[in-house]
């Protein structure tokens, strides 16, 4: 929003950004489903097309929740986080989980794909991230959280799962943020906490610098594997070499 003064108007104008470019397409120009919030601390159930393995549980569906969460294998029924580990019974994504609906509008839209553009995207993607894996995707599934006006998004983020083979991974995009009142924390959990990860500066205060971190070297984005043990490891290492160059 920009305020323009004159000797004596005030007018202001409304900037419409563009998604950064990490974000892949989407919304209705993705021909996206879309939802608006109807309910506090409410989820939607969706089915995959194809199923979707996570740190080595499979799962045909997940719950995408409005706080900014997606769940595997039940709804979470805390509206803000539950710092992680938290060695409980639930795999779960935090985009970024919090209590954001009670200040903003709320909308969340999907998409799955199982061929066309998206697919050479996300196999590029895995392949320059994790260049050993010799990866082709087959499917694709992308959700993108927006709280704040439709067109003029203030808060932005997005989780892309992908798959092909028996190799899994997902990735988490960040643009701007407005202020949050609330406790905020980005990454997973797995079941048991047995695999688990908290993006630096989501639980600090410092969500509105998630823009500018990484682990593959693009601003904005995280990368994770997830679908074997030697990845993980390679991606913690990844972590470590591109968080402290910034």
């Amino acid at each position: 929003l920009v305020k323009l003064l004159t000797s004596s108007f005030v007018f202001f104008v409304f900037i419409l950004l563009a998604a950064p470019a990490i974000f892949y397409l989407f919304g209705s120009a993705a021909g996206d489903t879309e939802y608006s919030l109807t309910s506090d601390e409410g989820y939607v159930p969706v089915s995959f097309s194809i199923p979707y393995t996570f740190f080595g549980n499979t799962y045909n569906s997940l719950y995408v929740h409005f706080n900014g969460l997606l769940t595997f294998n039940q709804p979470e029924p805390a509206s803000g986080p539950n710092y992680n580990p938290t060695r409980g019974a639930e795999d779960f994504i935090a985009a970024l989980w919090s209590d954001l609906d009670d200040y903003y509008s709320c909308f969340f839209s999907y998409q799955q794909y199982t061929n066309g553009s998206v697919l050479t995207r996300a196999t590029h993607d895995i392949n320059q991230y994790f260049p050993q894996m010799n990866f082709t995707a087959s499917w694709v599934f992308v959700v993108t959280w927006k709280y704040g006006p439709q067109q003029n998004p203030a808060i932005l983020f997005q989780v892309v799962l992908i798959s092909g083979g028996n190799l899994s991974f997902f990735l988490m995009n960040y643009g701007d943020f407005a202020v949050i009142y609330e406790q905020t924390e980005a990454g997973y959990d797995t079941i048991n906490s047995i695999y688990h990860f908290v993006i630096p500066d989501s639980t600090n205060g410092n969500y509105q610098n998630l823009k500018n971190t990484t682990n593959v070297n693009i601003p904005g984005r995280w990368a994770f594997i997830a679908s074997n043990a030697s990845g993980r490891s390679f991606i913690k290492f990844m972590y470590s070499f591109f968080y402290l160059m910034l």
